[in-house]
């Protein structure tokens, strides 16, 4: 049989302006290429956007090229001759003058390539077509030019497709490898699910543009890089794309006030119009804590050096915002915090525990660059924020939503998301931010209110007597369902010992996702814990914080300065791919069985980095009476077996640095 695949675009270069004028389309070749490349001769923000399209030739196959033709008609131009004869040719004839495809018309050109192959019974034949465009006009909503960085890569879309061919084994190979090493792990089906789901947000919400600059929306169409966010989408992006996520804090630093204040964001679909209408009492603790992570998992003390004295004066001007003497900063209604339609007053425990982290956080960067007046003064301010903190919100259980001591009123409301800075604390090695017990408490708490509300997940806020908290405003933010708080609740249990109280939530959530409200590729925000309406958000970059549970179930830390490099699951066992700035891999961890026999760790890695990485200080978890052997096995075929120290807490540290040179290295710990 005589079988003919056929891929057919249409050149509507101008649509989103409702004015398609003066496209034309043209048939392009090249080795191993047939195809047609759709441009346009406007000369506006236009100019130079391109499409093409085009099938890989190979011997098995015949390929035909329709470069043009009116889609309207196609029955004439299109599907009548690759139907008869199964393949394409030349338009039979001038085209309809009044479509007049080549000047201005408002009928856009469409082209078309195909192959056909004879094939007997049961044969098969694989057809590579390519759809690629390049529209390096990137302009704000004020009309700036700012590209994209392709733009710096290639000079049109032709040479995109050749780029492809060349080059679409290793691509293929190399995008499915993060996922691939996902799906390979022992972690929760759909856990796995929202790992590679959301990560599609840090390409559809980010600017990439001509001269290097990068920053990730709130949303498509909101303010680029909102400080208050970034500790929810710091991680997904600094664990793919390490070179971009700093780049964005320093962005926020080149638009940092006199007073120290950072901005809300870089503009509305813009780079160059900071807001600071809102969120100012987290903005500047935000800023801080991605300053410490940049520092921590990036940049080290080179990077530090170069933000220390943005970091030090955002917190000096966080400090400011406390209006009552107790190293918190007050709230004071709705937008001051990024909950912005909920309002807490005083000291509020979604802003408070950002607070405590900053702290903790410009002290070690003070310490870091010899600063010991100002790292005395972070501790002093720390050691206050957080007795304070315990005094007024502690109710027993768990941490109350706010108090404000001025006008004696008080919220009750358990929420969701009181964790957050605990969670932060242990991710970026800073410890318990609060009382471990306490911690625990008020995940039974929120277990006990906020799960069990809804079933759907987890409900924002619920007060004690298991009714909602009705406050907000407007979008119900008080009692909702949001995956951005269930999966940083998740990952906190993971570290206090409750992976199955944290897992459970996520799981039913994400089968309401996929099964009822059947929307998982949207990173939806805010819904209705009884009807699952989806009310509000759409492609929001909150909800990468899901990397967070990875990072917990690794119990992974990085201190690129010191050269520390910290494993110590909270999953046992664990079979789980590693993701950092420095090295991507997988793990393989079983610490106990009947009898406490050590089963070990395999630990492969791939270097990330040009140059050889060296591991001063390597940390990893057996809670068991003895350890055998380590082996480090380099990338270069050297085999160690350095000394070790296993603690009383289970804490197994290397005395020895390890080299991981380019390739795979491997480090085993056997009984």
């Amino acid at each position: 049989m005589q079988c003919s695949v056929a891929l057919s675009w249409t050149n509507d270069i101008g649509a989103a302006e409702e004015d398609i004028i003066n496209n034309c389309n043209s048939a392009a070749q090249d080795s191993g290429l047939t195809g047609v490349v759709m441009s346009t001769g406007r000369e506006d923000t236009l100019r130079g956007h391109e499409y093409a399209i085009a099938v890989f030739e190979a011997p098995e196959l015949q390929v035909s090229v329709l470069p043009q033709y009116n889609a309207a008609d196609q029955q004439r131009d299109f599907w009548e001759p690759l139907s008869e004869a199964g393949e394409l040719r030349p338009a039979s004839g001038p085209l309809d003058p009044t479509h007049d495809l080549r000047s201005a018309s408002k009928v856009p050109p469409s082209g078309a390539v195909a192959a056909s192959a004879e094939l007997g019974p049961g044969e098969e034949r694989e057809v590579t077509f390519v759809l690629a465009w390049f529209m390096p006009n990137h302009h704000d909503v004020g009309g700036t030019f700012l590209g994209h960085m392709y733009a710096n890569w290639f000079d049109g879309a032709w040479e995109v497709v050749r780029y492809m061919h060349d080059n679409h084994s290793y691509l293929r190979e190399k995008s499915q490898q993060w996922q691939s090493l996902i799906w390979a792990s022992s972690l929760p089906g759909y856990l796995k699910e929202a790992l590679v789901s959301y990560t599609y947000i840090l390409a559809l919400g980010s600017w990439w543009v001509k001269d290097g600059r990068f920053a990730l929306g709130e949303c498509p169409g909101w303010l680029l890089e909102m400080a208050a966010l970034r500790p929810y989408n710091m991680y997904g992006c600094l664990m793919l794309f390490p070179e971009l996520a700093p780049q964005a804090t320093e962005l926020l630093a080149a638009e940092q006030l006199k007073s120290g204040e950072i901005p809300t964001g870089l503009g509305r679909m813009c780079m160059n119009v900071p807001s600071y209408v809102a969120f100012r009492q987290q903005n500047s603790a935000s800023f801080v804590i991605n300053v410490y992570m940049d520092y921590l998992w990036f940049g080290g003390q080179a990077h530090l050096e170069g933000m220390y004295e943005a970091a030090k004066r955002a917190t000096q001007f966080a400090m400011t915002l406390d209006t009552d003497g107790d190293c918190l900063p007050n709230c004071n209604g709705i937008y001051d915090t990024a909950w912005d339609t909920w309002p807490v007053r005083g000291t509020a425990v979604y802003v408070a525990q950002f607070t405590l982290v900053a702290l903790r956080a410009a002290q070690k960067m003070a310490e870091a660059m010899g600063d010991e007046e100002f790292a005395s003064q972070c501790r002093e301010w720390g050691d206050t924020a957080v007795r304070n903190f315990e005094e007024q919100l502690w109710t027993g259980e768990y941490y109350a939503l706010y108090r404000d001591a001025k006008l004696d009123d008080f919220s009750s409301t358990c929420f969701i998301g009181q964790l957050y800075g605990q969670l932060l604390g242990h991710l970026l090695g800073l410890g318990e931010i609060l009382p471990g017990e306490r911690a625990t408490a008020a995940i039974k708490a929120i277990q006990r209110l906020n799960v069990a509300d809804t079933d759907l997940g987890a409900t924002t806020g619920v007060k004690p007597d298991g009714s909602r908290d009705v406050t907000s405003t407007r979008n119900a933010q008080s009692h909702c369902v949001t995956p951005t708080e269930i999966v940083e609740y998740a990952a906190v249990c993971l570290y206090h010992g409750l992976p199955d109280v944290g897992f459970a939530v996520i799981e039913k959530f994400w089968k309401f996702l996929v099964e009822q409200a059947r929307d998982p590729w949207r990173s939806l925000l805010l819904f209705d814990p009884d009807t699952g309406e989806n009310f509000y958000g759409k492609h929001y970059t909150d909800n990468l914080n899901v990397w967070t549970v990875l990072l917990a179930a690794q119990g992974l830390a990085l201190d690129v300065a010191q050269g520390l490099f910290v494993l110590k699951p909270n999953l046992d066992p664990l079979v789980a791919p590693v993701f950092s700035p420095l090295f991507y891999g997988m793990m393989r961890y079983e610490s106990r069985r009947t009898g406490d026999e050590i089963v070990g760790l395999d630990l492969e890695l791939t270097n990330m980095r040009p140059e050889a990485v060296e591991v001063n200080r390597f940390v990893t978890r057996f809670r068991c009476p003895t350890v055998g052997s380590v082996i480090f096995t380099s990338a270069t075929g050297e085999v160690l077996h350095p000394r070790f120290e296993h603690h009383e807490n289970g804490d197994l540290v290397m005395l020895e640095p390890l080299t991981f040179h380019s390739g795979v290295s491997r480090i085993a710990v056997e009984h």
